[in-house]
């Protein structure tokens, strides 16, 4: 049958708190959900979670569950971060350096020379590299050069090499992939411009209108009408009239 359709969990800017506190609860209930015994593994399942700019949600304490069960169960997960220094700093560096090593594929673009970087570097490892080294020798008043092939230790790709050889161009972007078998590659991912398929925020009517016109919202009270005002009775008007006779 036909699978369900995506569902974007927003954040809106203007209110990052309840943002955070809503999508992290939604995070940490699927989590909780999947760690159960009544989620059952499955090969042909797949659920996507995509979580862009994922350091800035809250922490989620049961967000290791997704990572550590969620993979026999069909459940495939995208982080995206600007930098692994961020995630550090939400959840530690032992649980950062867990989750690096727990990821099968890894797509590292432009990254400022700094400690993510020196992160990236070590996670790609060592690499043995054949060079050319050239020596120069004298005997004799003569003169002769050689060239020998020496074997020497690198980083695959050094801290400054990611910082330049990556990131974007006049009309592509240059990634790096990792986990796609045992080579490491350079890709050039031309531009696209999506198609705008709807708005990407639409206020609910009930947010624009003010309480006083909205359609079946009732208005100020109004005030109580004053008492009225005091009748003349008749022994009033006797007592008066009486009082009139007695002047004239």
């Amino acid at each position: 049958g036909q699978g369900t359709g995506p569902v974007i969990l927003q954040r809106d800017g203007r209110y990052p708190e309840l943002s955070n506190a809503w999508i992290s609860s939604l995070i940490g209930l699927m989590a909780s959900h999947i760690g159960s015994p009544s989620f059952p593994e499955s090969r042909e399942r797949r659920v996507w979670l995509f979580l862009d700019e994922f350091p800035q949600l809250e922490r989620m304490e049961d967000f290791s569950t997704l990572l550590d069960l969620g993979r026999s169960k069909g459940i495939c997960i995208v982080l995206a971060a600007q930098d692994t220094s961020q995630i550090r700093a939400r959840y530690g560096r032992d649980r950062t350096n867990a989750w690096l090593s727990m990821v099968g594929t890894h797509i590292i673009t432009r990254m400022s020379i700094g400690e993510g970087a020196e992160d990236v570097s070590r996670a790609l490892g060592m690499a043995e590299v054949e060079v050319a080294v050239r020596s120069r020798s004298h005997s004799g008043g003569k003169v002769s050069d050689s060239t020998s092939m020496q074997v020497q230790t690198r980083p695959v790709m050094t801290p400054s090499e990611i910082a330049s050889e990556l990131g974007p161009r006049k009309k592509l972007i240059r990634v790096l992939l990792v986990g796609v078998g045992q080579d490491y590659y350079i890709l050039n991912v031309p531009y696209c411009t999506p198609r705008c398929e709807r708005l990407p925020h639409i206020p609910a009517e009930w947010t624009l209108t003010p309480p006083r016109a909205m359609e079946g919202s009732e208005g100020p009270e109004e005030p109580p009408p004053p008492p009225p005002a005091p009748r003349l009775t008749s022994s009033d008007i006797t007592q008066i009239l009486g009082t009139k006779r007695d002047l004239h």
